[in-house]
């Protein structure tokens, strides 16, 4: 719909990108379209350095663990 587009041009689109995301510590390539976007909304909506801070704890968990989540 049209809030969709907006709000994804207008917020998703002008986020700075990272070396990781929300997304990509969730389950990256296991996730449909659908829920990525959810969570590309859900991270733009609630930007926080602590969050960041998490994310990035996450990945290297994940990286030097030799998950298979990504």
């Amino acid at each position: 719909n049209n809030y969709d587009k907006e709000f994804l041009e207008s917020e998703v689109f002008t986020t700075r990108p990272g070396i990781t995301g929300l997304a990509q510590v969730t389950g990256r390539s296991q996730l449909s379209a659908l829920k990525k976007r959810e969570l590309e909304r859900k991270y733009v909506c609630k930007i926080t350095f602590i969050g960041d801070l998490k994310i990035l704890y996450i990945t290297a968990v994940k990286v030097f663990s030799g998950s298979n989540a990504f």
